[in-house]
């Protein structure tokens, strides 16, 4: 969800990208509730792809990542030309165990 829309024009915008990770009919907006669902290793992972296709991945303690991983501040400053934003649900124990 964006608080204010997905387009920035001259520099004079910015807003705020939120995460909800749905399974089935449980919505989950909060790191205690995602580790209890999906056990104690599992976080939100952040990452920007830009207009040439570069995938960047933010680090946890990106100043922009807010609320455990569920809210990124992005202000165009923070994009060049075109940009997008991903979240992904990473969950260890399972890349461990090679699933």
């Amino acid at each position: 969800d964006s608080s204010d829309g997905n387009v920035f024009k001259n520099n004079a915008i910015a807003t705020q990208l939120k995460v909800t990770v749905q399974i089935g009919n449980i919505s989950i907006t909060s790191i205690d509730r995602l580790k209890t669902v999906y056990g104690s290793s599992a976080f939100l992972q952040w990452s920007y792809k830009g207009l040439k296709g570069e995938k960047i991945t933010l680090a946890q303690d990106d100043p922009k990542i807010s609320d455990d991983g569920f809210t990124l501040t992005v202000s165009a400053k923070d994009i060049d030309v075109k940009g997008t934003f991903t979240c992904d649900l990473v969950i260890e124990e399972l890349i461990k165990n090679g699933n």
